[in-house]
């Protein structure tokens, strides 16, 4: 029998109170969703938590696939469309020619190293060496796979 941890069901039955308790959330909508569900952007939990804001000080990046070219806005990936995966107030966002699999793509790996290094450096006192990664084979150069 598989169960899920339980740090992971207190917290989740507790949000489930939290936005019951709000009045967002309706006691005969207290099912969790299931990943299926989650994949409908007509889904109710969904979109009550992409109204929820970010918390103060949380700093996130955007990187999106678009099949037909790389570093403009729009488009799709192939099965999320550029508007659904776009986020407003992002540090960053890296537009790269891919599919959906774009985390296997070499600009989208880059940019990934680009943004947790810039993270890390924020924390000289760490004195953590950054190690010399060779460029992914398919980028150019550091600026190929700059914002």
């Amino acid at each position: 029998m598989i169960e899920l941890p339980v740090a992971l069901v207190t917290r989740g039955d507790g949000i489930i109170k939290s936005l019951m308790e709000r009045g967002i959330l309706m006691p005969n909508n207290s099912k969790m969703d299931t990943g299926i569900d989650n994949l409908d952007p007509n889904n109710r939990t969904l979109q009550i938590l992409n109204r929820l804001p970010y918390a103060p000080g949380v700093k996130y990046h955007s990187i999106i696939g678009n099949r037909k070219e790389g570093g403009v806005p729009g488009g799709s990936d192939g099965i999320v469309p550029y508007l659904s995966s776009h986020l407003d107030g992002a540090e960053s966002e890296l537009v790269v020619k891919s599919g959906h699999s774009v985390q296997l793509n070499p600009l989208a790996i880059q940019e990934l190293r680009r943004i947790l290094l810039e993270h890390l450096r924020q924390f000289p006192e760490l004195k953590v060496e950054i190690p010399k990664f060779p460029t992914p084979q398919g980028v150019k150069d550091e600026k190929d796979a700059a914002r």
